[in-house]
């Protein structure tokens, strides 16, 4: 079987250290082509520059908040840089393993769509009692989580296209928009299931990751409204088509692709 071309991208935010080590670790344990491409939301740190060298494409752009800058990775991907295979990381991860491409592709051509099992999620703490449900941690038996992280993600993007779309814009800042939008492949039949109304399992993979020590984003005041957003779509919305609202969102939100579409 063929190799699927996959694109990583990084979503990043003034955290110029951690991203030029995840940028290395991915250079150093990947052992076939992917195209690795940087999108900066709008850093204050020098992060774009320091890595441009780096890697094959940055994207600098206005500070919009994460569901904004991992839409950018979406809609770059998908419309100006097409793959089959699209893994998103977040800048506080680093690759730990030479399997790594290997096996996320895998699951991802299995599955469809799948997630990383944290290890802040440690197996023997009562908090998280529970919350594993099964699964080897392999691509073809991947873990089963009652909950799910946004820190890296893969999918198929024919599915992604066809049948779930992009992060729901309107969710702004930080908080529930990689829940949301992961649902959507769960109820389109990738990468776990819907069990009842409120419970879901996502697909999980364990291997070839770990976090940086860095400073968090958390926003307290975003994740408030974005739970508003989350009750009103009842947990998981429909297919979204465009990752802006509205036409002046949408001038917006092209703005930092101007290059690709200026005339040559």
């Amino acid at each position: 079987m063929p190799q699927a071309s996959i694109g990583i991208a990084i979503t990043t935010y003034n955290r110029r250290a951690q991203l030029l080590k995840l940028v290395e670790s991915i250079r150093e344990h990947c052992s076939r082509p992917v195209h690795l491409a940087v999108f900066d939301d709008g850093s204050s740190d020098g992060s774009a520059a320091a890595v441009a060298p780096l890697v094959d494409m940055v994207l600098e752009a206005p500070n919009g908040g994460i569901p904004v800058n991992k839409n950018r990775a979406l809609f770059y991907f998908l419309a100006l840089q097409p793959v089959e295979q699209l893994i998103l990381l977040e800048d506080d991860v680093v690759v730990t393993s030479r399997r790594w491409l290997r096996l996320w592709s895998r699951a991802i051509r299995r599955h469809g769509h799948i997630n990383f099992s944290s290890p802040r999620w440690p197996r023997d703490n009562p908090q998280f009692h529970g919350r594993l449900l099964g699964g080897k941690g392999s691509a073809r038996s991947p873990e089963r989580w009652s909950i799910v992280s946004g820190a890296c993600c893969g999918c198929d993007t024919a599915v992604l296209r066809q049948q779930v779309g992009y992060v729901n814009p309107r969710f702004q800042g930080y908080g529930y928009e990689h829940i949301e939008w992961t649902r959507r492949f769960l109820r389109a039949g990738y990468g776990g299931c819907q069990r009842s109304e409120h419970r879901w399992t996502y697909l999980s993979l364990p291997h070839g990751l770990a976090f940086q020590e860095s400073v968090s984003n958390r926003d307290a005041e975003a994740i408030a409204r974005n739970a508003a957003v989350m009750a009103e779509l009842q947990g998981a919305g429909g297919f979204v088509p465009r990752p802006w609202l509205n036409n002046d969102a949408r001038q917006h939100f092209l703005t930092p692709f101007a290059r690709w579409f200026s005339p040559r």
